[in-house]
């Protein structure tokens, strides 16, 4: 749904990404799926630079929150954080990778303030 990511991705190496149709999707807010599914436990928000946009639609804190970015879309990645910042206190960290490649957390201890989260 982000147009940017449609744009930059192309480029991307390794990603290969083409967009060849379109396809209308309903969509909902996160307040929406607290409501009729309840508050999780853990969310983990995948949906390629449109997160900060999810996050617009969420106006509780989750006890705890993953979510992917790439490094080209940092400004986004600092949206996210200023939002989640304005709903309660959260502590971040970050990988550099898919989990499954063994990279662990690259930050010693969680930060909860953006300007300590150096990339």
């Amino acid at each position: 749904m982000s147009e940017k990511f449609k744009a930059e991705a192309v480029g991307l190496k390794g990603l290969g990404y083409l967009w060849d149709e379109s396809k209308e999707v309903t969509v909902t807010t996160m307040d929406r799926l607290i409501e009729i599914y309840g508050m999780p436990a853990f969310c983990n928000i995948d949906i390629e630079g449109f997160e900060a946009r999810a996050f617009m639609g969420l106006t509780k804190p989750m006890p705890m929150i993953s979510f992917e970015f790439l490094g080209i879309f940092f400004e986004e990645l600092k949206s996210c954080v200023e939002r989640l910042l304005t709903l309660g206190r959260y502590g971040f960290n970050f990988t550099t990778g898919e989990p499954s490649n063994g990279r662990g957390l690259v930050l010693p201890q969680w930060s909860q303030r953006m300007r300590y989260i150096k990339i």
